[in-house]
């Protein structure tokens, strides 16, 4: 994880800051670690709004879906969809609004259709017939990672307008593209090569996972390493394997949800917590004071009133305090952008630490982990997304064999940046 104060921005994060600061429309591009939160936490201002496609990822960003952000429709948008615009799209974005700028991450999970509506709502709200109605766009992540969804029923209408699920398959996108070079997360030069070939699917990149198999050290089960899986069933399935398995004093942590309704279904841990001394815990939050970061690995060593005592995988014995995750809201009062918080949850970020899926693992740096691919990789981008959330590649073990059939690497994306 980066942090803005402590690390000096390189060439290419202060040439991306000086272009969106000149008023360009700028796609941020990099593998994982390569400092894209960085800038869009440089570039955030009291005119800027935050939004991404997924819950999980608007919490992290400490922004909005874009659902609730444009009111975007749950299914493909209709005809209605497109010559609308909410009130409370128009209150937000409309002539007279104090917002300049818009910060879309995780670009790569936005479908095209939801981004050419967001410009066309943009244009409405705004009468102004300029891309997304004259406010600047800020687009990041990693094209590479996990992709948009298209549901089956949706594909066949779908696949007539566009050319690709991807964002960039839209009209509406224009954006100057710098691709972020430098690894903070991978140091090691070898394993970054290693690590862009099997990006990027190239020529090299069977032999890339070979090299990589055979480096690892053989997988054993009772070395209680995390398992990274590839689907949410097996992780489920293993945690609670593992957690019976356990003997040991068990205890349970309500979470506290400012509205009974909301289950929280895209809160990073169980909204009830349960936990028993000796089992194997994922932090999921930052420590205010930096003790722990999200990712970190340990053991519970002590039940406390409002905390848990973790022995952390290093060594050290931290407190884990609450946390608490807000959904929020923006709008516009007396002419300032205000965030609303429309949910709170409160609990201590841990969940069970023997296995996650790829998918929640997205975002998280760890130090080791077993990757289990189960039935095989299914998604573009998915083994490539697990094998990078690793510090150091040889770390990495594997439950069984991969080969180049889990590899899966957009074409869509390969031919975008001219690949293919």
């Amino acid at each position: 994880m980066l942090d803005e104060v402590k690390v000096k921005l390189d060439a290419q994060q202060q040439y991306a800051i000086d272009q969106i600061h000149s008023g360009k429309y700028v796609f941020i591009d990099g593998a994982g670690g390569r400092g894209k939160s960085v800038i869009s936490r440089q570039v955030s201002d009291n005119n800027t709004v935050i939004g991404c496609p997924t819950g999980a990822a608007a919490l992290n960003e400490n922004g909005s879906t874009l659902h609730k952000l444009f009111k975007l429709p749950l299914n493909a948008p209709t005809m209605r969809d497109w010559s609308k615009c909410p009130k409370e799209v128009k209150d937000l974005f409309g002539n007279g609004s104090p917002v300049t700028r818009l910060l879309i991450g995780e670009i790569g999970m936005l479908r095209a259709d939801y981004f050419g509506l967001i410009n066309k709502r943009l244009q409405l709200a705004r009468s102004n017939p300029e891309p997304f109605g004259g406010i600047q766009v800020v687009t990041s992540g990693d094209l590479l990672q996990l992709s948009p969804i298209v549901s089956g029923k949706e594909r066949y209408a779908f696949n007539k307008q566009y050319a690709s699920p991807y964002a960039f398959s839209s009209d509406a996108w224009n954006f100057e593209r710098i691709e972020l070079v430098k690894s903070y997360r991978t140091v090691d030069e070898r394993q970054v090569k290693m690590l862009e070939s099997l990006r990027r699917g190239d020529k090299w990149a069977g032999r890339a996972l070979a090299m990589l198999q055979s480096e690892a050290k053989p997988y054993a089960m009772e070395e209680d390493q995390l398992h990274l899986c590839c689907f949410r069933a097996d992780a489920w399935n293993f945690n609670m394997y593992r957690y019976s398995q356990h003997i040991g004093t068990e205890r349970m942590y309500r979470g506290v949800r400012s509205k009974k309704g909301d289950m929280w279904t895209e809160a990073p841990v169980p909204v009830d917590l349960q936990l028993k001394i000796g089992c194997k815990v994922l932090i999921k939050a930052n420590c205010p004071s930096g003790a722990y970061v999200n990712g970190d690995r340990g053991v519970v060593a002590m039940f406390g009133q409002d905390f848990v005592r973790v022995e952390l995988e290093r060594g050290e014995l931290v407190d884990v305090t609450s946390f608490t995750w807000e959904k929020k809201s923006t709008s516009v009062v007396d002419g300032e952008i205000k965030d609303k918080t429309d949910s709170k949850l409160e609990q201590i970020p841990l969940a069970l630490g023997y296995a996650i899926s790829i998918h929640a693992a997205q975002g998280c740096t760890l130090d080791n982990a077993a990757l289990d691919v189960g039935r095989g990789c299914f998604a573009d981008g998915q083994l490539y997304t697990a094998i990078s959330r690793l510090r150091d590649m040889r770390n990495l073990t594997f439950v069984k064999p991969v080969g180049r059939q889990d590899l899966h690497t957009s074409k869509d994306v390969l031919r975008f940046y001219g690949m293919s």
